[in-house]
């Protein structure tokens, strides 16, 4: 390491010294999304406590190909999950998708035969999944979205 040769470079380093608690406290404000594997800063994360929205991110991620089932029963597992707010947009965007649907009014008249696929993927993760439960989780989970 070199030394501090000027009276600024000195400060500089007394200052960096001093702060340094800081600039740690700074980094550990940190997380890796688990969907796209980045860092980001938690300002740009929201933390997921709830399995059965875990499981709404996952089946977003199976419908868009970026995940398959294995890895995803993975994120099951994980009782705080990190994601990025713009994860959770393009999931509900993609469930609209796949159901052919435009918005949460539309999906309420949906029939439950329409869910069927959806459904299916999460009984890989919980057996016992219904569709009504999926439209309580769903419903759920698009209030939390819509917060933000």
């Amino acid at each position: 390491m070199k030394f501090a040769g000027t009276p600024f470079e000195k400060r500089l380093r007394r200052f960096i010294a001093k702060n340094k608690h800081l600039i740690k406290v700074r980094f550990s404000q940190r997380g890796f999304c688990k969907v796209c594997h980045m860092l980001k800063d938690h300002s740009e994360c929201y933390a997921i406590g709830s399995k059965r929205i875990r499981m709404m991110i996952m089946i977003g991620c199976i419908l868009r190909g970026i995940h398959s089932i294995d890895p995803t029963m993975y994120y099951e597992t994980i009782n705080n999950m990190l994601t990025c707010y713009s994860h959770l947009k393009e999931t509900i965007d993609k469930i609209f998708e796949h159901l052919g649907i435009s918005g949460i009014q539309e999906l309420f008249r949906c029939h439950i035969l329409s869910m069927g696929s959806l459904v299916d993927i999460a009984r890989n993760f919980d057996p016992k999944f219904t569709a009504d439960q999926f439209f309580g989780t769903f419903h759920m989970f698009y209030m939390k979205e819509a917060k933000f």
